[in-house]
């Protein structure tokens, strides 16, 4: 089975969610990250509100979760404590291909349009737009 990684600021984890399922029943692929189910309930929104050995706990979650992935979708926002860039930058370290999820909804100003390591990646607009590329590029064979 093909997997992606849904990656977003923590303040959008409910609409990650609702992307990566919509994505997830539109594609077929199964979605990898935990950041934002039950297995992180009761961590607090801001990083800077976790001990060093909680950071290193979901670091490495999300490190295996985008291990796990063939793509990993970043759902582009207004906002991000830094994981955010983290997340692209490892992906982009380890070579796997990166769709960057921009809903018009969310605003045409965002901030990750800045971030370095999406230059060059596809931007797509819409769950749809993500699904449609993740059928036309991936297999199970």
């Amino acid at each position: 089975m093909n997997r992606f990684y849904m990656a977003a600021g923590y303040g959008y984890k409910e609409s990650a969610a609702r992307y990566a399922q919509r994505i997830a029943d539109l594609s077929g692929w199964e979605c990898t990250s935990r950041w934002f189910g039950k297995e992180q309930e009761g961590k607090p929104v801001g990083a800077n509100d976790l001990l060093p050995e909680e950071t290193a706990k979901f670091v490495q979650m999300d490190r295996d979760d985008i291990d796990n992935a063939d793509v990993v979708v970043v759902l582009d926002s207004s906002s991000s404590t830094g994981g955010l860039y983290w997340e692209c930058g490892y992906a982009d370290g380890i070579g796997t291909p990166i769709i960057r999820l921009r809903p018009k909804i969310l605003g045409a100003d965002t901030i990750i349009g800045k971030c370095i390591f999406l230059a060059g990646h596809p931007e797509v607009y819409s769950a749809e737009g993500v699904a449609a590329m993740l059928m036309d590029n991936g297999s199970d064979e």
